[in-house]
């Protein structure tokens, strides 16, 4: 599926998959993957649900990875 983008004067802008915002294709506003492509949520939006799922109740308070095999 290919992304929404412009061209604007500042340059190449994509939108932002939840916010649906266009922000500048550049790393003040995405962090990008391995291949050179902006991921598909802008910093603010991924920052804003990090931190929402860690305020979610009962989120986190599961057994830790290593935590059976210390235990036995």
């Amino acid at each position: 599926m290919k992304r929404d983008t412009l061209e604007t004067e500042a340059g190449h802008e994509v939108r932002c998959a939840k916010c649906r915002e266009f922000w500048p294709a550049d790393p003040e506003f995405y962090f990008f993957q391995t291949d050179g492509r902006p991921h598909s949520w802008c910093k603010a939006c991924y920052i804003e649900d990090r931190v929402a799922k860690g305020q979610r109740p009962g989120y986190g308070k599961g057994a830790a990875h290593g935590d059976r095999a210390r235990a036995a």
